[in-house]
């Protein structure tokens, strides 16, 4: 691997395709050091699956799912918190954004915090390992 490579980013040459406007999947790809190309599907991204597609086939499928317990919200959070915040999370599924003030909205977390922000990262990540995309 050559010094100005990513650290974890494999030498087969095999491009990724991020299809996603989604600004968390980009930062989480990126923070994760894999080289990514992001091309924004035309579609309602909100309750997607990963997939990994070659040669134009859908071959690897992972879901996940979190669950966050809102607390008990009083009408002064509510309003300051969308002064705030809009339009920020206007495009954000669930108008929030739990790695910023959104994470004030809830109590309690279940499930893997990558899942809570877009991508079963982990899974993801195992599996581009696995297509050897990036180094074992």
């Amino acid at each position: 691997m050559s010094p100005s490579a990513p650290f974890g980013t494999g030498l087969v040459g095999e491009s990724i395709v991020l299809a996603s406007a989604s600004a968390s999947r980009r930062a989480m790809l990126a923070a994760a050091g894999v080289r990514f190309e992001a091309v924004p599907a035309r579609i309602d991204e909100r309750a997607l699956e990963a997939e990994m597609a070659r040669g134009g086939r859908i071959d690897w499928v992972e879901g996940d799912f979190a669950r966050l317990q809102v607390r008990e919200l009083s009408a002064q959070f509510i309003a300051s918190y969308l002064d705030a915040e809009w339009p920020a999370v206007a495009g954000c599924v669930g108008c929030f954004r739990i790695e910023g003030p959104g994470v004030q909205l809830f109590e309690r977390a279940i499930g893997d915090q990558f899942t809570v922000l877009g991508m079963p990262l982990f899974p993801v990540l195992g599996a581009l390992r696995e297509r050897g995309v990036l180094v074992p």
